[in-house]
């Protein structure tokens, strides 16, 4: 099940959101302010953020930008309370993906929500196996030959970054964006999580058949042929 995280800092319109999406089947995790947010997506795989600071001054500007800045690429819905088309314009400028005005309408929220996740293209598998490598990425599992294998939050991320762009190199900064925001950690401390990475995947052997180093690129998974 995809997770959508709700930041807002008032307790009612969390629960407003909250109760949207619960009746339609989402799970969802809630921050009371931006670092609180940044810090549970650093942790879980967030498909989705509702971001709802509708009492704060300036649309929560700062707040949408501070947000981008450390997490790059998953969708954020933000809940403004003025309906001007200026304020809607700085709100995308900032970084928001889509914008919605107090008060609004549960199955407006519920389709917006839908759509930004339906395009959302590194959410497009729930299970993605590659030979014997089987990720369940709603229960956040790895098993090779059936047999699981434990994964901390941030090694799973990683993994499932790679897994979702299957045969395709990514660079080191690409993947500490995506995981850790700009300037989050250096070459050196990704390194060290790829190599537990890797050792975990090959169970013991000296190979490790799934993952690869480009030198002076970055990491990709690779196919495995079945034979």
């Amino acid at each position: 099940m995809k997770k959508i995280l709700v930041i807002a800092d008032n307790k009612e319109y969390q629960k407003e959101i909250g109760n949207a999406l619960a009746e339609n089947g989402f799970e969802f995790l809630i921050a009371k302010d931006t670092i609180d947010g940044i810090n549970i997506c650093i942790k879980e795989i967030i498909s989705l953020v509702i971001m709802d600071l509708s009492t704060q001054q300036n649309l929560g500007l700062s707040n949408i930008e501070y947000f981008r800045r450390n997490i790059l690429y998953t969708p954020l819905l933000f809940i403004g309370n003025r309906n001007e088309v200026e304020s809607k314009i700085i709100a995308f400028n900032a970084g928001a993906n889509s914008y919605m005005n107090r008060p609004f309408n549960s199955l407006e929220l519920i389709a917006r929500v839908n759509s930004l996740i339906r395009f959302n293209v590194k959410e497009d598998h729930d299970v993605i196996i590659n030979r014997d490598l089987k990720i369940d990425i709603s229960a956040e599992e790895v098993f090779i030959k059936d047999v699981e294998i434990h994964f901390t939050k941030i090694e799973f991320k990683i993994l499932y970054l790679l897994a979702t762009n299957m045969d395709k190199t990514l660079t080191y900064d690409y993947i500490i964006d995506n995981i850790w925001g700009p300037n989050g950690q250096d070459n050196n401390g990704l390194r060290v999580f790829l190599s537990s990475i890797r050792k975990k995947l090959s169970l013991n052997s000296k190979i490790c058949k799934y993952l690869r180093n480009e030198t002076n690129k970055g990491y990709r998974m690779k196919k495995i042929k079945n034979s």
